[in-house]
C-alpha cells in the first residue's frame, strides 16, 4: 500500500469532501489492500452519491461485506437504473439468501439466471436447487405410495436418503474476494440491457416445469401491485382527513363575527409636525374579512392624523407576513411553553417544552457539511444541553442511512434491533457529569452517509418508559419520508408529540415534515437563510423553488 498517496487523498478530502473521484481513488486503494472498514467509513463519509451506475455497484459490494441491509439498499437502486444488470440481481440473490428472506431471494435468482447464469454464485444456485427440490421428492413420493398400495411390497434394500440443502453459508468478513465483488465495477454496456422477458424462456431450474415459473413470477407481480395499491389507498386517506379538518376550520373561522373595538377619530393640528411616525398593532390573523356596509351600528376604523382634514379615509394596513409564526435569528431563547408538566423546560432552536423525557434526534449526514449547517446545529444543542433542568431525562441520537449514540460513529455503531429489548437506549439524567460528557461528544461528532428518518424514530419510540417530546432535525431529503407519513399509526402508535425542523431545506421534504409535526401534534420551524421561522411564516418554504438546488 503507497501510505504517502493514500495521507495525501485523505488530506484532500478533508478540505473537499465533494471531490467523488479523489474518493473513488482512495477507495480502491484501500480496497486493494484489504482494509474492508476503511473502505466503507470512506465511502460513509460522502456527501452524496455520484449517479453512475458502476460506482452505486462498487460501493454495495463493499458495504456488503460491514453493513448488508445498506449494500441490499445500494443495490436496489443499481436495479431501478437498470433491470437488466445481472450482478445486481445475483448479489441480492445471496444477500437475501443469507437472511434468509427465501422469496426476494429466488425473485432475484430468476432473473439473474434469465439474464446472464454466469452472474451467479455456484453456492447460490446450489441452495435454491436444494430448496426446490423438497417440493419434487414429495410428487415422487405421492405416486410410489399409490403404486405400492396397488402391488405387493417387494423385499428390497431401503434406498438412501437424499442429502439434506447445503447449510446457509456465511458471508465472510475479512478481505474481499475479487471473483464476488469486482473493484471497481465494470461499467455497464447496452449488451447487458435483455428483455427479460424473452430471456426467461431459455432459462429453466432442473426439473422444474416452465408453468410453474410462469406461475410465480405472476404471483410476485400480483403481490407488488396489490401492496402498491395499498400504500396510494392510505395516502389518498390520510391527504382526505388532512383538508376536511383544514376546511371545518376555516368554515367555523368565516363564521365568527370578527368585531372590531369602538374606535375614535382623534385629528390635531401642528405648527411643524415633522415626519409623521404610525404605530400599528400587530394581529393574530394574515386575512381580514371585507368590512360590512355602513349602518347604525357599524365599526369605524382607527384613523390618526396630525393634519387637520375634512373627511376622514381609512388607512390600508399591510398585511403582516409573519403574522402566524416568528422569523427570527435562532439561539436567542425565544420559546413557546407547551405545558405538558414534568421535569423542567427543554428548549431546543426557539421552542421550549415542560416535559420529564426528551430525545433530540440530529442528521449528522455528509450533506450537514454544506456551509454553516452543522456548525449552527453543534452550537444550539450545545446551547439546550448546558440549560437542561435537573429533573429531565434525555438522550440524543444521531443518524444519517443508519442511528448512532454519542462515543460512537456511523461506521463503528452496533446494530440495534428496535423490537428487541436489550437492544433499548437507557436515558440519560440531566447530571452535571452527563451534560458535560454529551456536550463534548456533540462537539466532536463527524459526519457521514445518507438520510433515512424511520430507524432513529423507531430506536426512540422503543425507550422505556416513552419520551414525551421528540425533536426531529435534518437538511436532506430521506428516502423513507412518504413510507413514515403513511405509516405513522404503526410507527407511533402512543402519538408521542414530533416537533419538526427543516435545516436550509425546503420544498416537498419541508412540507413532509410539517404533515409529521401536524400527525402527531407537534410544532415545526425551519431554518433558512440563517433564519429561524416558524408557524405559517415558515409554510412559504413548502414552496418548490426552495427545494435544494442539485
Amino acid at each position: 500500500m503507497d501510505d504517502k498517496t493514500i495521507q495525501i487523498l485523505r488530506n484532500t478530502l478533508e478540505k473537499n469532501p465533494d471531490l467523488w473521484d479523489t474518493r473513488q481513488h482512495l477507495a480502491e486503494l484501500l480496497w486493494a489492500a484489504g482494509d474492508v472498514q476503511g473502505t466503507a467509513d470512506i465511502l460513509s463519509a460522502t456527501p452524496e452519491w455520484p449517479e453512475d451506475e458502476a460506482n452505486l455497484e462498487f460501493a454495495a459490494s463493499v458495504f456488503a461485506h460491514t453493513d448488508p441491509v445498506y449494500s441490499i439498499e445500494l443495490y436496489k437502486s443499481v436495479t431501478a437504473r437498470n433491470q437488466g444488470n445481472p450482478r445486481a440481481h445475483a448479489a441480492l440473490a445471496r444477500l437475501y439468501m443469507e437472511t434468509d428472506e427465501r422469496e426476494l431471494s429466488k425473485e432475484h435468482f430468476l432473473a439473474a439466471n434469465a439474464i446472464d447464469p454466469a452472474a451467479l454464485e455456484p453456492h447460490v444456485t446450489e441452495w435454491h436447487r436444494a430448496a426446490e427440490a423438497p417440493a419434487e421428492t414429495e410428487i415422487a413420493g405421492q405416486v410410489a405410495d399409490e403404486a405400492v398400495a396397488a402391488a405387493p411390497e417387494p423385499e428390497v434394500e431401503a434406498a438412501p436418503q437424499a442429502e439434506s440443502a447445503p447449510e446457509k453459508p456465511e458471508m465472510p468478513l475479512a478481505v474481499p474476494d475479487p471473483k464476488r465483488f469486482p473493484s471497481p465495477a465494470p461499467s455497464i454496456g447496452a449488451g447487458h440491457k435483455k428483455n427479460l422477458s424473452a430471456a426467461e424462456e431459455v432459462f429453466s431450474l432442473a426439473n422444474i416445469d416452465s408453468r410453474l415459473e410462469h406461475a410465480a413470477h405472476e404471483a410476485q407481480d400480483a403481490e407488488l401491485a396489490n401492496s402498491a395499491t395499498k400504500k396510494r389507498t392510505a395516502s389518498l386517506i390520510v391527504a382526505g382527513l388532512v383538508h376536511v379538518v383544514i376546511g371545518v376550520l376555516l368554515y367555523f373561522w368565516i363564521l365568527h363575527d370578527w368585531k372590531e373595538p369602538p374606535v375614535m377619530i382623534v385629528s390635531t393640528e401642528a405648527a411643524d409636525p415633522g415626519e409623521p411616525k404610525i404605530q400599528k398593532q400587530t394581529f393574530t390573523k394574515s386575512v381580514r374579512r371585507k368590512p360590512n356596509p355602513a349602518s347604525s351600528s357599524a365599526r369605524a376604523q382607527i384613523i390618526t392624523t396630525n393634519v387637520a382634514m375634512p373627511i376622514a379615509v381609512e388607512e390600508i394596513e399591510e398585511v403582516d407576513p409573519n403574522a402566524f409564526g416568528v422569523a427570527k435569528n435562532f439561539g436567542s431563547g425565544l420559546g413557546f411553553g407547551d405545558g405538558d408538566g414534568g421535569g423542567g423546560s427543554v428548549m431546543f432552536f426557539g421552542d421550549s417544552a415542560q416535559v420529564s423525557r426528551a430525545v433530540f434526534i440530529v442528521d449528522f449526514s455528509g450533506s450537514m457539511n454544506r456551509g454553516s449547517r452543522i456548525t449552527q446545529l453543534k452550537k444550539e444543542l450545545d446551547a439546550s444541553l448546558s440549560k437542561l433542568p435537573a429533573g429531565v431525562s434525555y438522550n440524543i441520537i444521531y443518524y444519517s442511512h443508519r442511528p448512532w449514540l454519542g462515543g460512537e460513529n456511523v461506521g463503528s455503531a452496533p446494530f440495534r434491533d428496535w423490537e428487541n429489548p436489550a437492544d433499548r437506549i437507557p436515558w440519560l439524567k440531566a447530571t452535571k457529569e452527563n451534560i458535560q460528557r454529551s456536550r463534548e461528544q456533540v462537539a466532536s461528532m463527524t459526519l457521514g452517509g445518507a438520510t433515512n428518518w424511520i430507524p432513529p424514530v423507531r430506536m426512540a419510540l422503543a425507550m422505556t418508559p416513552k419520551p414525551n417530546v421528540i425533536w426531529l432535525l435534518t437538511d436532506g431529503e430521506a428516502t423513507d419520508r412518504e413510507e413514515m407519513i403513511v405509516n405513522m399509526a404503526e410507527i407511533n402508535p402512543s402519538n408521542v408529540r414530533i416537533n419538526t425542523i427543516g435545516m436550509e431545506i425546503g420544498g416537498p421534504t419541508f412540507e413532509s415534515l410539517i404533515e409529521i409535526a401536524e400527525i402527531t401534534g407537534g410544532k415545526y420551524s425551519i431554518v433558512m437563510g440563517g433564519q429561524l421561522y416558524t408557524g405559517s411564516a415558515a409554510r412559504k418554504f413548502t414552496d418548490p423553488q426552495y427545494s435544494p438546488q442539485n
